[in-house]
């Protein structure tokens, strides 16, 4: 059974500015596959450290524009991706 991904095309991200809580709802629906209720990975913590590391532009008076989405977008998807990487790597060595 195999996982599908929908990573939206430019064009598909929302034209209007969003609030962190918009910014997470919408993650979870781009990322829905990885996100797991009890080990969330979307959290406003991770979304400011993307921020704080200059991976992410700062938001404009609390909003977050496309190419803020953009950037969570990949930074989660490569983090999501890597920690399984770790954790299967891991797991089979044990």
């Amino acid at each position: 059974d195999s996982m599908k991904i929908h990573f939206p095309r430019w064009e598909e991200l929302p034209e209007i500015e969003l609030y962190m809580d918009q910014v997470i709802a919408l993650m979870e629906k781009y990322l829905g596959v990885f996100y797991d209720e009890e080990n969330k990975t979307i959290t406003p913590s991770i979304i400011n450290n993307y921020v704080k590391l200059g991976l992410v532009p700062p938001p404009v008076k609390k909003r977050y524009s496309k190419i803020h989405l953009a950037y969570q977008l990949y930074y989660t998807f490569v983090g999501f991706v890597k920690f399984k990487k770790n954790n299967i790597i891991q797991y089979e060595s044990n």
